[in-house]
């Protein structure tokens, strides 16, 4: 390591030249190195995403939907990993977390109360797109206030047991998953037409 840091190389973009600290590494050059210098990588790098911003965005968003699960799979194996090297860290962290975060709800309540409704809303309206029909498929009924997302299997009880009874927990699960399948499991109704349905379920 103390020979590496005696090792220099020559920018070719700037010309400057630096130890290899002042290089990424990159395993697929030839000494492990980036051809550039940080200083420069950053520049080029963000001189590329201010030129292809938006194709950058839909490819990221594309990514993330594609490849949900193992993004926040591989997010919670590298966060058990960093409390198990560094336990006392990550439980102070956690306290100082918890403090800060009531501290913020006692002081911001109405605004967080406020935000949460809309992010709600916003998410229901997604899933109803999503799911094709933004009023009831039995009746017709199209007071968005009044409708409701049912499970056409009738297994609510179960996938509640799975995921909660939080509704934005299912919203965010439909949303999720493949258009086609989404279509298969849920449907929109209005609150009649699925009180109704679950009498007729449970009457026989």
């Amino acid at each position: 390591m103390e020979e590496n840091q005696n090792h220099t190389k020559k920018c070719p973009k700037c010309g400057v030249v630096l130890p290899y600290k002042g290089f990424y590494k990159d395993r697929t050059k030839i000494g492990g190195l980036g051809t550039y210098c940080i200083t420069c990588t950053k520049k080029r790098n963000k001189k590329h995403y201010r030129e292809n911003v938006e194709k950058i965005k839909k490819q990221r968003k594309e990514y993330c939907e594609k490849n949900i699960d193992t993004i926040r799979l591989k997010a919670r194996e590298a966060q058990k990993r960093a409390v198990k090297d560094n336990p006392d860290f990550y439980k102070d962290c956690y306290k100082k977390y918890i403090e800060n975060k009531r501290t913020y709800y006692k002081n911001n309540k109405e605004k967080i109360i406020e935000n949460n409704k809309k992010r709600k809303n916003k998410l229901r309206f997604f899933v109803f797109e999503k799911l094709g029909s933004f009023k009831c498929i039995k009746c017709g009924f199209d007071n968005i206030n009044a409708l409701c997302i049912d499970h056409i299997n009738n297994d609510g009880s179960e996938d509640r047991k799975k995921i909660g009874f939080d509704s934005i927990a299912l919203y965010r699960k439909i949303l999720n998953m493949p258009q086609s399948e989404a279509r298969n499991l849920y449907q929109v109704l209005c609150r009649n037409c699925n009180w109704l349905k679950y009498i007729e379920w449970v009457t026989g």
